[in-house]
């Protein structure tokens, strides 16, 4: 499934990497969207509010991704 989220500003993943943040098993991040540029996303992407993250993941990996990034800090 492709699934895509808005990051909130209030995201606690806001201003750390790709490599900071734990994704849920079988979740790929495939790319991000911001400021209507896609970017490939790489271990040393930061994250920012109002990035458009696009994932490959199972249904069952679902509620976990959105707990994960749209979970306030």
């Amino acid at each position: 499934n492709l699934v895509e989220l808005t990051l909130p500003d209030s995201s606690k993943c806001i201003g750390k990497s790709v490599s900071e943040v734990s994704l849920p098993n079988d979740v790929s991040l495939a790319a991000i969207v911001r400021d209507s540029h896609v970017i490939t996303p790489t271990p040393h992407t930061v994250f920012s509010g109002g990035d458009e993250l696009i994932f490959v993941a199972s249904s069952e990996s679902e509620p976990a991704l959105k707990d994960c990034f749209i979970a306030h800090s």
